[in-house]
């Protein structure tokens, strides 16, 4: 199932990502390249040496008032990471990995 399917069905699709704040443009620039519509975009700030996993709870807990929260409404989440896949699913989210990600 491709992410515009998502799209088409009128579902918000957020980015939750580990890469630094100063590459927003850059990553905004690609997802117009390829047609990826996205609502949201949560990044690393400046000097934030956190795990991904940290980030991203970070930018979870932002989002939504609780993790069971987040599941009630997160559909899925797509992941690279291997840990961070392994992570996603040990909190009890549906995570598909879009690519191998053993770094």
């Amino acid at each position: 199932m491709a992410l515009s399917t998502f799209q088409e069905a009128g579902k918000t699709v957020m980015i939750f990502t580990g890469r630094p704040e100063a590459y927003r443009h850059h990553t905004q620039i690609w997802l117009l390249r390829h047609n990826i519509d996205v609502t949201i975009i949560m990044m690393r700030g400046a000097n934030d040496y956190r795990k991904s996993e940290e980030v991203k709870l970070g930018h979870l807990t932002t989002m939504f008032n609780s993790i069971e929260e987040a599941k009630e409404q997160i559909l899925v989440i797509f992941e690279d990471n291997d840990k961070v896949v392994q992570w996603w699913r040990d909190l009890g989210f549906r995570c598909w990995q879009v690519a191998p990600g053993g770094y």
